[in-house]
Parts: C-alpha cells; structure tokens; sequence
C-alpha cells in the first residue's frame, strides 16, 4: 500500500477567466455599468504528498459566474445615488482519487483512501441589491445605505460514509503480555489489525437552505477644519439562519476614525481607529447540526463510532474486531479497496444502523448551542506616517484585533472525571477512582454529543514598521517589518481540534497556529534610463526579498492517553497546545519586463518573473505525532528525519519556478 502510493503523480490544472465589461453614460446624472466574470478550474491528484498518499488525493472542479449591475445617479453635486445588483452562482465538486474506502489513518506515517468527507459538492447561488446615498453638507459628508444578500445553499457531502479506521501507538501488551513495558508504533499496529477507532455514517448527505443577510448603516465624514477627518458610524447585520441554529439579531457594529496632519507642511499624519466587524455563519455549521443531529427523532446521517477499550480490547463491536473482521471477509481491501463497508456489513457486531428510534450504541451526536451567536472582531488601529526628508517617508502602525465569539466545539456527554494518580491527567477510563470507566459520561451509551458555541476568543497585536524612499524616477525603495504575536484558544471548529480536556477548555489557550512573530518583505522597481544603449533601455527590474519567522505547531500523541474518546486530540502528558517550533521561511523573487512600441497607440510587454530564485529549501510543515514523550516540549522540525519520523518535515514550499508572458496593449 506504502508503494503504491509513494512516487511521482501527474498533475494537471486546467484555468480558464473571463470577463466582459460595458459602461455607458446617459448624461451628467446618469452611468451605469455593467460586469460579468467567469471562472472555471479543473484540478487533479490535488492534497497529496508527504504523508498524505496518492490514494487520498482528490479531483476538484470550480466554477463561478458572477453578473454585476452598477447605476450612478446624480440628483445634485451633493446628493449622489448608487443602485448595485449582484448575482452569483458557484459550484465547487470534490470527488475522490479512489471511489471506496474505508480511510486509512496511520498516524505518523500516511493516510490513505478516499477521505471521509468525499465526495462532496456544493451549489451557491447569491443574489444582492444594495443601495448608497450620499449628501455633502458643508463640512459633513453623510452616507447612508442598505444591502439584501439571498444566499441559497445545496451541499452534499458523503460525511463519514466512505469509513474511517485509526491506528496510533499502543501497549505492546496488546500483543503479547510479556512486553507490556513496551509500545509499539502505528504502521506496526496498522500491520497486526490493532485499529484503534472506527468510525462511519448511513442516510442522506444533502442539506438545502436559504439564508437572507440585512444589513443597514449610516456613516459621517467630517472636516471640521484643514488637516483633521473624523469618521464615525453604526452598521447593523442579521444573518438569518435554519433552525435549530439560532438567528443573532442584535449585530450592531460601531466604527469611529480619525486623519490628522498638524502644522501647516502636512508632512506628518496621524491616524487611528476602531470598530465592530461581524461574521457570517459558516455554511458548514449549518450543515453538520442538521446532518449529523438528531432533529424530532431523526438522525439524518447515522454514525458509529466505535474506540478501543483497553478493557476489552477484542469486543465483537470494538475497532479491532470489525477491522480484522471485514478484512478477512474480504469487505476492506488492501492495498486498493474495491467496495465500500455497508450496515449489512456491521450486523453481525451487533451494530445496527437507525434514522429514527432509540438511538443505538455508539451514536455521535452533533448540536448548535443554544445561545449560538455570530462571531466578531474589535479591532483598534494606531498610526503615525512623516515625510522625513524629500523622497523618503517612514510609518509606524499598530494594528489590535480581538476576535469574541468564535466558534468552537466540546463533547458535553463527558463530566469532569478525576486525575489517574499513575498518569497525573483526568481520565476517562478504568482506574481506583473511576472503576467501571464509564462513570463521567452523562450517557454511557451515547458515544459523543459534540456542541457547538461561540464562547472561544483571539487576540492579535502587529506593529509595523514601513520606509519608502523614491531614489530617482526611476528607483523606487520599499521596506516592511511586522513585529506580532497571536493568541487563541482553538484553531477550529472541527472536532479532531478540540480540547486535549475537554472540560477545560481554558487550558487550550496559547500562541494561534497562525503566530508568525516576525515578517519582512523588501522590494525595489527599478528602470533603466531611456537615452541609455538601445539594447539595455526600458528594462523594468522588480526584486522582492521575504522572509517569516516559524509558526508554532501543536504536539500529538497519536494515541488515546485519557480515555475520552477522542483519540485524535490527545498530547504528551502535561504538554500545552502549540508548543512546537515551526520551520521558517525565506525568499528572492525577481521580475523583469521590458515594453517595446508596436505602432500607434499600441505597446509589447515581454515579462519574465522567478520565484524563489535562489531555489532556497522551504519546509512547511512538520510531523507533529511524536507519542507520549516527556518534556520540554518547544520543540523544533529536525531535516535529519524522515516525513514517517517524528519531528520530521513532511512538506516544503516550491522549489524555483520561472514563468514566462506576454502582453499585448492596443
């Protein structure tokens, strides 16, 4: 299986855009104009490399058409009307390299076979009229204006149908006694059948839904004298959503900002503000609570899911049963599956797959939260730019963003369980305190009730520092410096990303996996003279450095450790989210265009652009499953591994890539 999915693999990617544009003025009060785009894309063989096999990878075809009507209409010079019509219609089709599954995940060292939420597809159609009217009064300059968005949604995703299987570290008692003081690895559980967790869904995979958004505001810009702008205003959103997701409806966002340039040369100029910015609700929310609940008694995807009890590790409805079981039946085929796992299949492990009735054993339960709210961002900004000398300005920002509200998810059929004195972490599982192992759940027999809220929160703080300086006319300066630091408490509202506790989510909160502490970009324009040699005249160089400091990544064991489960989001005991140290990432890209006169009013621009010319070794990501290791724990990617290694780098940007163009201007 590892060889049939290790090599190199064609990849095609067919993009096509269009656009057709048309503006018209009827007179001195009245425009419009007219937009329609296209776009079509084709992708194969997508999502694979490093441990993510050929037979996992995914075939992807995107269209988008869009159609735009603007009117300008003019009553005055101070009283100005704008009408704007949308329509939007979008289609994104996911479908699987390989047909059948169940999914492979061997944790650490590949994943394999179609993915547990293909195929999948998704049809939007958005349609929007908006309307602006704007006054000028004296030193006021009022807008106000209001929009519809009718957002109609079908999404099919196979969620779960395709199966899934885990293999992670265990005991090597599980194989024999004897080497209890030992554990083996998950390509070694993989090959003896000790699969730690099943999982898979029967019924009906398709959602529909029509979402209004209203959205009304009222803004001021005024001057009360030469060199300061105050802005202020309040815009208010409702985002109608499907029961049972609850509809916000008090999403009022104020906004205030200021420009100011003190003395009378107008070099220095200071600005700020703040404001209120919400959120619309992920579509896929929508999707799960109604998919995956269980809604007057229905459950329209029925799950099982079943993990491995160190009590009775061979339990006719446990993970290694069914496992071994449908293999040796000949129902999971390896290397290549050749037939998909039905409920015909999992009767004889007393598993019976229901929509409607008492909910059976095993059952995964996905629910909104009753005070489910939009989230939402304040963000603060502060900053001051000068013209020090002629040609040369400086800026220093600071930019503060705090994200309220955002969604997360918790497992709320586990009770606070007490500390295993041999581990020193809650567990879930048999021990002196919790002897039958199912004491801290609210119902045993249901195996997660997954609920969704909207109580996680973010906070980033960036300082920017930026110089340009125009040399000449024909060379222009330009340096970026980020000093940051993000702070969240989850990194997604997907369940493999929930709480190591899940009754202490608190203690999730740590540096964001989209920490990045320093950034820098430089880049130059460049021209050569005009009156220089023919030969060398009229050359445009533009060369651009970058360069980001390493993300933190989050340390997982690969393995059930507290028995709540949940076996894809333990970590090393006493471990923190996040405390890996990510590789960095440095570049040089170049490009250079020459134009040349093709006639009158007619003009060649031949372009050539490297990236990553120097062909610098990027990694991106790292093999986070590193067992139940004792700390510290701030540890880095290490390039003297292999991808199936722990730490080891398991993929890297693109190498040098030089792309050629020409354009034509007439």
């Amino acid at each position: 299986m590892f060889r049939r999915n290790s090599g190199v693999f064609p990849y095609k990617t067919e993009d096509h855009k269009g656009l057709m544009r048309f503006d018209h003025r009827f007179s001195d009060s009245d425009s419009i104009s007219f937009r329609y785009n296209a776009t079509n894309i084709n992708d194969t063989n997508e999502g694979i490399g490093a441990l993510i096999g050929q037979s996992r990878g995914y075939l992807q075809d995107f269209r988008d058409h869009t159609v735009l009507l603007n009117w300008l209409h003019s009553f005055s010079p101070r009283a100005v009307n704008e009408f704007r019509a949308q329509f939007n219609h979008y289609v994104l089709a996911t479908t699987s390299t390989y047909p059948y599954g169940p999914s492979l995940d061997i944790a650490g060292f590949g994943a394999f076979n179609r993915d547990r939420f293909l195929p999948s597809s998704t049809l939007t159609r958005r349609n929007e009229i908006a309307d602006n009217v704007s006054l000028f009064r004296g030193k006021h300059a009022w807008k106000f204006g209001a929009n519809i968005l009718i957002r109609n949604v079908t999404a099919d995703s196979a969620t779960f149908m395709s199966g899934r299987f885990t293999f992670g570290t265990l005991p090597a008692a599980f194989v024999n006694p004897a080497l209890a003081a030992t554990t083996i690895n998950s390509l070694q559980a993989f090959n003896l059948g000790l699969a730690q967790s099943y999982q898979q869904g029967f019924g009906d995979s398709i959602v529909r839904a029509t979402h209004p958004l209203y959205a009304f505001y009222a803004q001021d810009t005024w001057t009360p004298f030469s060199g300061l702008t105050l802005n202020w205003g309040l815009r208010y959103e409702r985002d109608n959503r499907r029961l049972p997701l609850p509809t916000d409806t008090n999403n009022f966002a104020p906004r205030f900002g200021f420009s100011w340039a003190p003395g009378k040369d107008h070099k220095t100029t200071i600005r700020g503000g703040y404001g209120l910015f919400y959120a619309p609700i992920d579509f896929q929310i929508d999707y799960v609570v109604q998919a995956l609940n269980e809604i007057d008694g229905r459950r329209q995807i029925a799950q099982v899911l079943s993990v491995l009890n160190p009590a009775a590790p061979t339990a006719p409805s446990g993970p290694i049963n069914i496992f071994s079981t449908l293999r040796a039946q000949g129902v999971i085929g390896i290397p290549t599956p050749q037939r998909s796992i039905t409920a015909a299949n999992l009767t004889q492990f007393g598993i019976n797959i229901s929509q409607t009735g008492p909910r059976p054993p095993l059952t995964v339960l996905f629910r909104p939260a009753p005070d489910y709210v939009n989230g939402y961002a304040q963000q603060l900004s502060f900053g001051i730019e000068r013209e020090i000398v002629k040609n040369l300005a400086f800026s220093m920002n600071y930019v503060g963003v705090r994200g309220i509200h955002l969604t997360t998810s918790r497992d709320i059929n586990l009770l606070p369980a007490p500390v295993n004195p041999a581990k020193g972490i809650r567990d879930w599982g048999p021990h002196a305190a919790n002897p039958t192992g199912v004491g801290f759940f609210v119902n045993p027999l249901v195996f997660q009730e997954n609920l969704y809220e909207a109580n996680a929160n973010s906070d980033y703080h960036g300082l920017m520092l930026e110089a340009t300086h125009r040399a000449s006319r024909r060379a222009t300066l330009h340096f970026n410096y980020t000093f940051a630091k993000a702070i969240d408490e989850t990194t997604d509202f997907n369940s493999d990303f929930q709480p190591n506790d899940q009754t202490n989510r608190r203690a999730e909160r740590a540096l964001s996996s989209f920490d990045q502490r320093h950034k820098v970009v430089f880049y130059a324009v460049l021209q050569t003279p005009e009156k220089t040699n023919r030969l060398c005249a009229d050359f445009l160089f533009t060369p651009i450095v970058r360069y980001s400091s390493a993300r933190p990544f989050n340390l997982l064991a690969g393995t059930e450790l507290n028995n709540d489960r949940h076996n894809t989001t333990d970590r090393p005991f006493f471990a923190g989210r996040n405390t890996g140290i990510g590789p960095s990432f440095a570049t040089f890209d170049m490009r250079v265009s020459r134009r040349f006169s093709a006639g009158e009013n007619k003009k060649i621009e031949l372009m050539a652009e490297a990236f990553n010319l120097l062909n610098n070794l990027n990694y991106t990501t790292v093999n986070n499953v590193v067992g139940n290791i004792s700390g510290p724990f701030n540890l880095r990617g290490r390039d003297d591994r292999t991808p199936s290694q722990p730490l080891g780098f398991t993929a890297a940007a693109d190498p040098r890539r030089i792309q050629l163009g020409v354009r034509f201007s007439f």
